[in-house]
C-alpha cells in the first residue's frame, strides 16, 4: 500500500496484512457412521472397548472435537431395570475412547446400541455435532 501528500515526490509505502478468520461452517465427521463389536460379559470394568474418531475441517477451537455418549434410553442389566446406557459405557472426551463401566449380564441383555457424538468447540451459538452408532453385542 502506498500513499502520498500532495507537493512530495516520494510516496510512503507499508505493508498491510490481512487475517482471513475461520467461521464454524463445518461439522464434525466420524471415519465410520456406525461401529460394530462383540464383547464378552466377563470383560472386566473399566476395559476399553475401541476407539471412534471424527475430523473437524475447521481450524482452532472450531476444528477441536469433543466427544460424548448421548443420553440413551434405560435398559435392563443383571436384573435391575433403569439401568442408563450411560452408566455401562463411558468415552473418554478428547481421545474417543470407548470404555465399559460396569459388568454385563447376557442373560439379561444380549446387545446395546450406543449413539456417541462429536461436538466441535466452536462458540456456543454455532457449535456443530454429528454422532455415530456403536452396536455392542
Amino acid at each position: 500500500m502506498s500513499a502520498s501528500s500532495p507537493g512530495s515526490s516520494s510516496p510512503a509505502t507499508t505493508t498491510v496484512k490481512i487475517s482471513v478468520v475461520d467461521v464454524n461452517d463445518n461439522a464434525p465427521v466420524f471415519e465410520k457412521p456406525s461401529y460394530e463389536l462383540s464383547v464378552h460379559e466377563s470383560t472386566p470394568t473399566a476395559t476399553p472397548l475401541l476407539s471412534v474418531r471424527a475430523v473437524d475441517a475447521d481450524s482452532g477451537d472450531n476444528g477441536r472435537v469433543s466427544y460424548s455418549i448421548a443420553a440413551a434410553g434405560v435398559g435392563s442389566i443383571g436384573g435391575s431395570i433403569g439401568v442408563d446406557i450411560g452408566d455401562l459405557f463411558s468415552i473418554d472426551s478428547v481421545g474417543g475412547v470407548v470404555s465399559l463401566q460396569a459388568g454385563l449380564d447376557r442373560e439379561s441383555r444380549d446387545s446395546f446400541e450406543v449413539t456417541v457424538v462429536a461436538e466441535d468447540n466452536g462458540p456456543t451459538d454455532s457449535r456443530k455435532s454429528s454422532s455415530a452408532t456403536i452396536v455392542v453385542k
